[in-house]
């Protein structure tokens, strides 16, 4: 999978920077970026850090990681709140969903949610995963 993601110039359509995410402790084939979402004044971008079990907090100016955000196992897609205050990531192996403490960049708590969680859409009011019911 490489650990990597290319920022792609929108005017020029070509690759601006890569991002090359190294996780201490992490070894690299279990660094496999998944998915990233952005926060409300585009500053941040956090990404599914799939294995490794974490998020990235990424900072949008200079594409450096800022952090990581240890979560449930194989965290895959997820949102954020509509007014910008909380990043949800759905964990597939553990059938939960983490909602992350912004200022203190650790998890917040954990919800079940059903088997297999893969992504969750977000609209004012309402939260909904993607999951298979457990049996």
């Amino acid at each position: 999978m490489g650990g990597k993601v290319s920022v792609i110039d929108g005017e020029m359509f070509e690759i601006a920077k890569v991002i090359d995410f190294d996780i201490p402790g992490v070894s690299p084939e279990q660094i496999q970026p998944v998915s990233m979402r952005f926060s409300a004044d585009g500053k941040k971008a956090y990404g599914a850090i799939g294995l490794a079990n974490c998020v990235a907090v990424v900072n949008t100016n200079t594409f450096d990681e800022k952090d990581y955000v240890l979560e449930g196992q194989r965290p895959w897609h997820g949102g954020i709140a509509p007014n910008g205050s909380k990043p949800y990531v759905a964990n597939d192996l553990t059938n939960d969903m983490t909602i992350i403490d912004l200022a203190a960049l650790k998890p917040d708590k954990s919800i079940p949610v059903g088997g297999l969680p893969w992504g969750i859409p977000l609209r004012p009011n309402a939260i909904v995963t993607r999951a298979t019911p457990l049996p």
